[in-house]
């Protein structure tokens, strides 16, 4: 397909049904020819998609080998429909390619002649331009432009977004693999962020998913070499001062590596779907040194383990908690799941289900970072939670920012409303704890009190503290 063209002239060459059989010509000279035409058909399919009939990845491959000459300009942009196969499954397979091929469309408008616009499946696209860093970004802007206007689809008003990614010949690579992964870097980049703009590749992006792909390979055998540990911080009273519970916080010791925190690799984690296996250790194990530290003397707290929305969809998580209490001996009681909103909201039916056995069971329940998600109040009323934990960035500015303080003293409000307790995370100074004595709030934990500590520093920890009542209490 010439570049540029319409999708609409791109099908002639598949058009008509009828035989081929030109008048007066001899059987053997037309087998020739419908045999000629059958290769021009399979020419065609072989470098074409077969939906849009747009111009495939080894067609794109070859013009851009053709034109990657010395001194030579070029540029890859990797697009992306957000969301769209979110929206073809809700739509139906022949709505969902109705409603792409009007996308392409509205990608055609927007290049010119000598650009290629080639389709490689789903919603991903890849545009070839024979310019600069200036013009991709002109182009970049019109697309978005292009994608305003809503999609009409027998009735329907449907929106799609864009995420572009933009790599560049010679600067981000010598060949057409070297630019390709430069332009699916930067696209990665462009569907975190925000979306609506052209996000280019830089060095940095490189490094940062080389040290991923790296961590990526080395996480698969964290559990197996025993790299995997938890840190516990304490959770105190605000009233008294006690001590009433402790976080499991995950870490990895790599070996011949650093220390390497959840931040670098749970992400990693959820995209690959390791956090199920992962997400059982940190339960297991937690579970096994709590009750190790109760045989050990020390008085019984409550142990904070923290779910993944993965661990909810796939396998069964009542019969995985069940399993790790009857394998530690720690009594319910002492185990407290703290859920994400995210969680709660996805198929609701199934979860709620899993919590109300779990609760039956005996564990607690809480609701992390709340205010940071969607914050529906409704499941509040409907599912059997017994905690909300407020995020430390609104913990951060208490005291500073009437903003920060006001919404602290609305989810404590509205925690004891539904007679829930609140807990708050990421104290750090005394004027923090203060202000959240003065709200009501019911406990906290953060740097103020103590660092996440190994599971031997916490026992020294509580070695330390008079054992005499089962009171422990951490003066800051």
């Amino acid at each position: 397909m010439p570049p540029g063209a319409s999708i609409a002239a791109a099908a002639e060459p598949l058009s008509g049904s009828a035989p081929f059989s030109p008048a007066g010509c001899a059987p053997a000279q037309q087998a020739r020819e419908e045999v000629a035409e059958l290769r021009r058909r399979l020419d065609f399919l072989l470098r074409h998609d077969a939906l849009t009939l747009l111009p495939n990845r080894l067609q794109l491959r070859q013009r851009f080998e053709r034109a990657a000459a010395p001194g030579a300009a070029l540029t890859l942009m990797a697009v992306d429909l957000c969301d769209f196969k979110h929206m073809r499954d809700n739509l139906g397979h022949a709505d969902g390619d109705a409603l792409l091929l009007q996308a392409a469309h509205r990608l055609l408008a927007c290049l010119q002649p000598d650009a290629l616009l080639s389709h490689h499946g789903g919603g991903e696209f890849t545009i070839l331009l024979t310019g600069d860093a200036g013009d991709a970004r002109q182009i970049g802007q019109a697309l978005h432009a292009a994608f305003v206007e809503p999609f009409e689809l027998d009735g329907l008003m449907l929106a799609l977004s864009l995420s572009i990614g933009i790599a560049l010949f010679p600067a981000d690579g010598r060949t057409y693999d070297e630019v390709q992964k430069a332009a699916g870097i930067a696209l990665a980049h462009a569907a975190d962020g925000t979306r609506g703009g052209c996000t280019f590749c830089t060095g940095q992006m490189r490094d940062d998913t080389d040290h991923r792909m790296r961590l990526h390979g080395q996480l698969r055998n964290a559990i197996g070499r025993d790299e995997l540990l938890l840190h516990y911080q304490p959770q105190l009273s605000v009233g008294s001062g006690r001590m009433i519970g402790m976080e499991a916080l995950l870490r990895w010791q790599r070996t011949g590596g650093g220390m390497e925190y959840p931040g670098s690799f749970i992400p990693l984690a959820e995209r690959s779907g390791m956090i199920v296996p992962i997400g059982e250790w940190v339960l297991n194990e937690a579970c096994r040194q709590a009750r190790a530290g109760q045989d050990q003397g020390h008085a019984p707290l409550t142990v904070a383990v923290n779910l993944s929305a993965l661990q909810f969809r796939h396998g069964d998580i009542v019969a995985t908690v069940a399993a790790a209490l009857r394998r530690s001996g720690l009594a319910p009681a002492q185990l407290e799941l703290e859920l994400t909103e995210s969680i709660l909201l996805h198929d609701s039916d199934s979860v709620n289900r899993s919590l109300q056995a779990l609760k039956t069971m005996g564990v607690a329940l809480s609701i992390d970072d709340f205010g940071t998600g969607y914050s529906n109040l409704s499941y509040l009323k409907s599912l059997a939670v017994d905690k909300l934990k407020i995020d430390q960035s609104f913990v951060r500015g208490l005291g500073e920012d009437a903003g920060n303080s006001a919404i602290v003293k609305a989810i404590i409000q509205l925690g004891h409303t539904l007679q829930l307790s609140v807990i708050a995370e990421g104290v750090e100074t005394g004027r923090q704890l203060e202000e959240l004595a003065g709200l009501g709030c019911d406990a906290a934990q953060g740097y103020y009190f103590s660092k996440p500590l190994s599971a031997g520093q916490f026992g020294d920890l509580l070695r330390q503290q008079s054992c005499r009542t089962n009171d422990y209490q951490i003066v800051s």
